[in-house]
């Protein structure tokens, strides 16, 4: 079966050659043979050798099946037939099947189990689209809410009566940070203005909504960060492995490299998210707003500083 599977493969390329329509049949009939004798060995073999299930070489085989063409076209004869060759092709895929599969696993034992530092060490996912209810206040622990009882919280409150653009700069830091409010704050933060609770969820969800694009970057970066993350708590484990088990020291330094890329990586993407606080920027507000983003600026940058000696008389 190997000489004669050998022989049709080139006798397939000879006709690769041969441009002509009278072959196309030919050619077209003769690769439909070999590709079912490639799926069969590729499917068998690694079950006949024990490294595979036979579900999980079903698998495989659909992983390598869309590649067949190319490895019938790009065989050269050189004293191994083309049925060994495509018995080591399936092997080798085998093997770093089984390989991705262990590390799938492990790397999902972090997910159902992350260790005690992941909390302080990843963010929340943004609130979603608010939506009005009843009781939204008194729905959750009074503990929880936030206060206008503090000094600086009077003194805020006094400052948006007195002052109409104190009052609008006020309203336009709530929806820079709409994608971290949730509907428990949007009706604190209406009864503490004094306006409409419906009218400020209105605005915050038009907020929400004008900052899809950043907000779809802001996850990606997150997600990349948390697999980094992964990697690398997957990684401290395996060197303490090792390292218990006295390995050989030329495997734990090839570890001790990956698990210090992986650290570095993960600190970037964490600095890196970090400067993303916001999914709504200045110029989505001023858009809302029908203001220009200078005015919007000038206007936080002015609002942000009254507030901190507010904070700092407060103490």
């Amino acid at each position: 079966m190997s000489a004669s599977l050998t022989q049709a493969v080139l006798q397939y390329q000879q006709l690769l050659e041969d441009t002509s329509k009278e072959n196309e049949t030919a050619q077209e009939a003769l690769f439909l043979k070999l590709q079912s004798m490639c799926h069969v060995i590729i499917y068998t073999y690694p079950v006949k050798v024990r490294l595979l299930k036979e579900e999980e070489a079903a698998e495989l085989l659909l992983y390598i099946s869309p590649r067949i063409k190319t490895i019938i076209e790009s065989f050269t004869y050189q004293g191994l037939t083309f049925e060994g060759y495509l018995r080591r092709i399936s092997f080798l895929q085998a093997y770093h099947y089984i390989k991705k599969r262990d590390r799938a696993k492990r790397k999902y034992s972090y997910t159902t189990y992350p260790s005690e530092d992941m909390e302080s060490l990843m963010f929340s996912e943004p609130a979603m689209q608010y939506q009005l209810t009843r009781n939204t206040v008194d729905s959750v622990d009074a503990s929880l809410n936030w206060s206008e009882e503090s000094e600086a919280s009077k003194k805020v409150k006094q400052k948006l009566k007195k002052s109409k653009t104190f009052r609008k700069r006020f309203l336009q830091l709530i929806l820079l940070c709409s994608d971290h409010l949730t509907a428990r704050h949007i009706a604190f933060l209406a009864d503490y203005m004094e306006m409409d609770e419906l009218k400020l969820a209105q605005l915050v969800t038009e907020a929400f909504a004008m900052a899809t694009k950043k907000r779809e970057k802001d996850l990606h970066v997150q997600s990349v960060r948390n697999k980094h993350y992964l990697e690398y708590q997957f990684l401290k484990r395996e060197l303490s492995i090792l390292e218990t088990f006295n390995a050989d020291p030329i495997r734990i330094q090839r570890l001790q490299k990956r698990y210090e890329r992986s650290r570095i990586l993960f600190e970037q993407r964490c600095q890196e998210a970090q400067k993303r606080p916001n999914s709504v920027t200045h110029a989505a507000l001023g858009k809302q707003l029908e203001t220009p983003k200078g005015t919007i600026d000038s206007g936080i940058n002015a609002l942000k500083r009254l507030l901190k000696e507010i904070m700092d008389d407060s103490k």
